[in-house]
C-alpha cells in the first residue's frame, strides 16, 4: 500500500548507508540529497515535487548511498518494495514516474560503462545526476535557440533556458517512460531525434552535452558522440556561442547553445 507521510524542514527522509525498502514521491515541498565525503557534508542535487528518489531500493539491497533530508515542508508518498508490482495495477501514475527514474539510472549506468571502455577522461563523472540538481547561482547561464527552420519549429519558442543539471532534451512522443526536460515536436518520420538523446549536464561549473543512448547521436562543435561511435561523451562547451546538431551530419536539426 501507498502511504503519506509529511516531513518538516530540516528533517531527514533517509540516511546515508542505511538498509531500506521503499521509495519516494514527493507530493509537495522539496528535498536535498547529499552525503558524507571526506568527513565533510557534500551536497548532490535537490529534488522538487512529482520527483522521485530512493528507487533503487526497489532493485538491490544495498546501503542508502545518501541522505535525503526536507528542506522545506514535504509530503512524501511511501511505497514498499512489496507493494511496487500492485502499485502498477492500481497507481499508474507513480509507478510510471518510478520506472522513469530507473530508467534514467539506467541510461546513466550505460554511458559510464562506455566511458570506460572508451578510455574517457570523465569516466568518474557523478551520475547522481539522474536526480535533478537546481542550477547553481555561481554557475554560468545556458539558453537554447534554434539556428534551422527545422530547428526553430521543433523547440516552439524562442530561447529556452536551462534551470537545472542534467538537463534532458529529447522528441516529444507518447512513451510514457520518456523524460524529458525539454521535448522536442518533431515530424514521427524524421527519426533524427530520439525520445532520449542527451543532456547538457554541469560537471564543476563546465558545462557539456552527454548522449542518452540516441539512435543517430549527435554533433557538437562538430565533434560527433553517440550513435554508432561508441563515445557518449561528454563533449565540454566554450564559453559563448556552441553548436548542437541532433542527428546524422545530415540533420538539419540544428540549435545554437549559449553559455554564459
Amino acid at each position: 500500500m501507498v502511504s503519506l507521510q509529511k516531513y518538516k524542514a530540516g528533517e531527514p527522509i533517509i540516511k546515508e548507508n542505511e538498509i531500506g525498502e521503499d521509495a519516494y514521491f514527493i507530493e509537495t515541498g522539496k528535498v536535498e540529497v547529499s552525503r558524507i565525503w571526506e568527513g565533510k557534508k557534500s551536497h548532490l542535487a535537490f529534488i522538487n515535487a512529482n520527483e522521485t528518489f530512493g528507487e533503487m531500493s526497489l532493485i538491490d539491497e544495498k546501503p542508502r548511498s545518501a541522505t535525503v533530508e526536507a528542506i522545506e515542508d514535504t509530503t512524501v508518498s511511501v511505497i514498499h518494495r512489496e507493494d511496487f508490482l500492485n502499485l502498477l495495477q492500481s497507481n499508474s501514475a507513480i509507478a510510471v514516474n518510478i520506472l522513469k527514474s530507473l530508467f534514467e539510472r539506467l541510461r546513466e549506468a550505460n554511458t559510464t560503462i562506455l566511458q570506460m571502455l572508451a578510455g574517457s577522461t570523465s569516466a568518474n563523472e557523478n551520475t547522481v545526476g539522474s536526480v535533478e540538481s537546481l542550477l547553481n547561482p555561481d554557475s554560468p547561464g545556458v539558453t537554447i535557440e534554434g539556428i534551422t527552420t527545422e530547428a526553430k519549429e521543433a523547440l516552439k519558442q524562442s530561447t529556452c533556458e536551462l534551470t537545472r543539471f542534467p538537463f534532458w532534451i529529447g522528441r516529444k512522443s507518447r512513451d510514457p517512460l520518456a523524460i524529458n526536460n525539454l521535448e522536442l515536436v518533431v515530424p514521427h518520420k524524421r527519426i533524427q531525434v530520439s525520445r532520449n538523446h542527451v543532456s547538457i549536464v554541469n560537471k564543476d561549473g563546465r558545462i557539456g552535452v552527454k548522449d542518452r543512448g540516441s539512435s543517430l547521436g549527435c554533433s557538437v562543435n562538430g565533434q560527433r558522440i553517440g550513435g554508432d561511435t561508441g563515445v557518449p561523451g561528454p563533449v565540454f562547451l566554450t564559453n559563448g556561442v556552441n553548436e548542437l546538431v541532433l542527428g546524422s551530419d545530415a540533420s538539419t536539426y540544428s540549435f545554437k547553445i549559449v553559455v554564459g
